[in-house]
């Protein structure tokens, strides 16, 4: 059986469907960006070639599509859909956007994931099983062009709705007071491999603001890592 299990639903159809709308913003905002500040020439300096190009903006279309949908389909419902906030994602060059574009487009078919359980009962269910599919595409599309495996895992990892909140709000500025959203934001954890772990590396995480206490010094300290099938748990 498919170890997905569906959550009880904690938030109402249109509190899920505009935190849906949050996250396509965000990312429409980071490609409308990177388009605008990078031409296909430089992006070809860097090594990606105009048909690379070509469906780099293609995707960016598709995630505008996403925002217009659901803003439709929001005020359709009589609610007020949110609107983008201030980021800032310090892309400093084709490479740069490239790398982080693949982080983001993986974070979105994770959050898709998690969210689609709270959709379990509702109409727009199929509607953004598709849009998973396509953030699905765009992310091994991505992969690929930066030379890693563009299928790692036969399964994906859902994440819940603190935890992509917790993700955007490292690029995230300042949000209009009308988006406000009860979630919470987990403590920031930065490790010590770059882009992609190693099997078998050791790796260092250190947080901020944050003091984890144990109940004497030799007991050890486990970092869980969430999975499909549960966490798992390495000291």
């Amino acid at each position: 059986r498919n170890p997905v299990h569906s959550r009880a639903l904690k938030y109402t159809e249109s509190e899920v469907l505009n935190f849906i709308l949050s996250l396509e913003l965000f990312q429409d905002a980071f490609y409308r960006q990177g388009l605008a500040n990078f031409s296909q020439a430089q992006f070809a300096e860097y090594g990606f070639n105009a048909d690379f190009y070509s469906n780099l903006t293609e995707i960016a279309s598709q995630e505008h599509t996403h925002v217009t949908s659901l803003i439709s389909s929001l005020l359709q419902l009589n609610v007020t859909p949110v609107v983008e906030c201030n980021y800032f994602f310090n892309v400093t060059s084709p490479s740069v956007f490239v790398t982080d574009a693949s982080l983001i487009e993986a974070v979105s078919v994770s959050s898709y994931i998690g969210l689609l359980a709270y959709l379990r009962d509702s109409a727009y269910l199929k509607v953004f099983s598709s849009v998973l599919a396509v953030e699905a595409r765009h992310s091994s599309f991505i992969r690929a062009a930066l030379g890693v495996q563009p299928l790692p895992s036969p399964y994906e990892t859902p994440i819940d709705l603190d935890e992509i909140y917790t993700l955007v709000e490292l690029f995230t500025v300042s949000c209009p007071q009308r988006n406000s959203l009860t979630l919470k934001n987990y403590p920031t954890l930065s490790s010590s491999f770059s882009n992609h772990g190693v099997i078998g590396r050791e790796v260092t995480f250190v947080t901020y603001g944050k003091d984890i206490k144990v109940d004497s010094d030799f007991e050890p300290i486990y970092a869980a890592f969430l999975t499909l099938t549960g966490p798992v748990f390495a000291p």
